[in-house]
């Protein structure tokens, strides 16, 4: 945190007080911190022992995220101790349910919040509050945007921003009955470096056999407008595999 998590909240307050000198209006940029359970306390006295890293202490608010069930690679349910299940801390999965649950959304709203910069902090590299992106998104009108960046070999460990063709049910020629099929429409998804095959890690482009086919790696960073974080909250806080349709994205 001194190096990573600290040095990101200092550059927010400066992207805020930069902002208000340019347009000669306060301009309080607010930070939400997901934490585990165990690490939630930690954090609080953390960023307090800290000055907040030059924020004021209503401009950084710590959350907590949900623990989950750990299982096993047959499905199976581990356990910590004989009559107890063993849990973790839900991690990215669990950012929209924690937020619905911790009031997020409904302060953001009251800050009259317009966006949201998604990262994760375990990334120390990352360009907060990133001009580009933001600036990308308001050109666009885009609601939902990943940063992305090459992956340039086979086994690098990084998620890929992959498209599915989707399968829907239709009515069939006769009443009461259903037909599957393909349509061409795609449900785009984000496969983790653990969720990848080897065909799928090592598959090589048709025009170029010296490339890799599969290359958009997801930076896990991410803007959301506040009305698709809204979707997305209501969605995803009750679904047990997230994903979500967006009419623009």
């Amino acid at each position: 945190l001194e190096t990573g998590g600290g040095e990101a909240i200092r550059l927010t307050a400066k992207i805020g007080h930069a902002r208000a000198k340019s347009i000669n209006e306060p301009c309080l940029v607010t930070v939400y911190v997901m934490a585990s359970v165990q690490h939630f306390d930690i954090l609080v006295d953390f960023f307090a022992s800290h000055d907040y890293f030059g924020l004021e202490e209503g401009q950084l608010q710590v959350f907590r995220q949900d623990d989950v069930p750990v299982f096993d690679l047959k499905g199976k349910a581990m356990l910590s101790a004989e009559s107890r299940i063993l849990t973790n801390p839900g991690g990215n999965g669990c950012l929209f349910k924690a937020m619905l649950h911790a009031g997020i959304l409904a302060d953001a709203k009251h800050r009259e919040v317009e966006s949201f910069f998604v990262m994760s902090t375990d990334n120390i590299l990352t360009r907060v509050a990133d001009p580009f992106l933001l600036g990308f998104c308001q050109t666009t009108h885009a609601d939902v945007v990943v940063k992305l960046f090459e992956k340039t070999y086979a086994t690098e460990s990084c998620g890929l921003l992959l498209q599915r063709p989707v399968k829907v049910h239709v009515d069939g020629p006769e009443k009461g009955t259903q037909d599957v099929r393909e349509v061409r429409e795609f449900k785009t998804r984000i496969v983790e470096c653990f969720d990848q095959n080897r065909d799928l890690q090592f598959c090589r482009s048709d025009k170029d056999p010296t490339r890799l086919k599969f290359t958009a790696a997801s930076a896990c960073q991410f803007v959301f407008s506040l009305p698709a974080m809204e979707l997305a909250c209501k969605h995803l806080a009750h679904q047990p595999h997230h994903w979500m349709p967006l009419s623009r994205s």
